[in-house]
Order: C-alpha cells, then sequence, then structure tokens
C-alpha cells in the first residue's frame, strides 16, 4: 500500500475489506478506484492448533451473524477486486 501512495504501483488486485482497510489507513481511498470483482473466494480463518476453545467461539459467532446482516459484496465470499489509481486532474 505505501508503493502505491507513493506512485511506484498503479495497480494492484485485494480482497475488498483489506482493500479498503488500507486505503482508508494510509488516506488513499480518493486515489484508487475498484473494478468488478475478479472472482470471490469462501471466507476462510484459522487459530493456532490446540485452540479448539477460541475456534468454537469464533465459529459460533460467525453462525450468530445473518446472512442478511454481512455486506452484500462478502456475502459469496471474500470478493477480489483491482484497485486502479485515479487520473490527476490536475495534469493534461
Amino acid at each position: 500500500m505505501i508503493a502505491a501512495g507513493q506512485g511506484e504501483v498503479r495497480m494492484f488486485c485485494m480482497d475488498t475489506p483489506t482493500a479498503e482497510y488500507f486505503l482508508f489507513k494510509h488516506d488513499l481511498d480518493h486515489e484508487f478506484r475498484q473494478s468488478p470483482a475478479l472472482y470471490t473466494a469462501p471466507f476462510d480463518w484459522a487459530v493456532l492448533r490446540g485452540q479448539s476453545t477460541l475456534r468454537d467461539f469464533v465459529d459460533a459467532g460467525f453462525a450468530r451473524i445473518r446472512p442478511t446482516e454481512w455486506p452484500k459484496s462478502n456475502r459469496a465470499g471474500a470478493a477480489i477486486r483491482c484497485a486502479r489509481r485515479c487520473p490527476d486532474p490536475t495534469s493534461s
């Protein structure tokens, strides 16, 4: 994301929630635009081996979220999108 902010990277592909987090964190949200999803994949998560209590806790939490409460872009899983730097309106 740092390279994108410095102009070294003009386009990148990343899952939507993560990309949005870093774009806002680095104040780059106005610099990049998202493409339609390239593909979606199931939402996966993991815990360290032997952490069954934590695994069960997280699993129970996800089970409590109704499908209508998930953002539309995440209902089928993680959407992978490309972001492209917007053209500079001041340059000709």
